[in-house]
């Protein structure tokens, strides 16, 4: 009954959709009053910064070794493989700091899946365009991803 004293729902959801998305990037972005206060301090924006840096970094290091992304076709193969682990270590070293792993065993846990995917990878013999390297390219990123969750999670793997 509401919806018809409202009016036509198509036009009530669009309506609701701008109202929130303005609501929610006022309150990522926009300031205001005293009691408001940035979602980054200075630290994390540089930690970010360099970190993106860092990435970069490590996505050019193979240039250094002639494995370009413009060449050959293993060379593409190599990046297919290998983006996702140069990239996503970086965002999960971030998450881990900024969401409080503090222990040893902690960063332990994030690192070995990182260096144990980087190494079977890199060391099996996958064929250039083959199906296994395919099937990698497109599961690797979703593996790493749930260690980027892990460090999200500040390491807490339930609700406690």
């Amino acid at each position: 009954m509401a919806v018809k004293r409202l009016g036509d729902l198509d036009a009530i959801s669009r309506e609701f959709a701008i109202e929130y998305s303005e609501r929610l990037w006022k309150q990522l972005v926009v300031l205001s009053g005293s009691e408001a206060s940035p979602p980054f301090s200075h630290g994390d924006v540089t930690l970010a910064v360099g970190l993106a840096i860092a990435a970069a970094l490590a996505i050019k290091i193979p240039a250094l070794f002639g494995i370009r992304i413009s060449g050959s076709a293993s060379d593409f193969a190599f990046y297919l493989s290998n983006v996702s682990l140069f990239v996503l270590l970086f965002l999960a070293v971030f998450f881990g700091l900024r969401r409080g792993l503090h222990r040893f065993e902690e960063w332990l846990w994030l690192a070995i899946p990182f260096i144990a995917a980087g190494v079977i990878v890199n060391l099996l013999p996958f064929k250039t365009g083959g199906q296994t390297q395919i099937l990698v390219a497109i599961h690797f990123p979703i593996a790493l991803w749930l260690m980027v969750c892990y460090a999200y999670s500040g390491g807490r793997m339930s609700n406690e």
